[in-house]
């Protein structure tokens, strides 16, 4: 258990170098176009493709992890198992909760030329931002009921 502690340490500290790397190069990089109405850094690009692939190796690395968690309380603890399943299942409808709500009306956004301005991608982009807005509000929630249950029980 010792290992898997020092090379998850280790793995973090190498994700923070790599992190403040790239985001001082992305502060201190410069622009591409000093004269443009909205400047955009040169390595715009760098911090956007850091971002994809922690969200991916993270959102792979949970599901991987909830599924050998699942594995392993199959056999002694059958109902815990199952309860592991629940909570990616009721993530699962949160998403599709999410892409209900969203709106996918094309934005009209005068000095924009990309192909992501789509039913697809605008649906995709408010699903995750329903989902964070109510994971981040019930987490507060958490936070300040479990707080005053902590006062009420002294």
């Amino acid at each position: 258990m010792q290992n898997i502690s020092k090379y998850s340490s280790w793995l973090l500290y190498a994700l923070m170098i790599i992190t403040v790397i790239c985001f001082g190069m992305f502060y201190l990089g410069g622009v591409e176009d000093p004269n443009a109405e909205y400047a955009a850094p040169v390595y715009t690009n760098t911090i956007l493709n850091l971002g994809y692939i922690v969200l991916v190796v993270g959102a792979v690395l949970t599901i991987a992890f909830a599924l050998f968690q699942f594995a392993l309380l199959l056999k002694d603890h059958p109902k815990q198992a199952v309860m592991s399943i629940v909570w990616i299942a009721a993530f699962a409808i949160l998403l599709i909760i999410g892409w209900a709500m969203g709106d996918g009306t094309p934005l009209n956004l005068p000095s924009y030329d990309g192909s992501d301005n789509t039913y697809f991608w605008l649906k995709l982009t408010d699903m995750w931002l329903f989902a964070g807005e109510f994971l981040l509000g019930a987490s507060i929630l958490l936070i300040i009921g479990f707080s005053l249950l902590k006062v009420i029980r002294k």
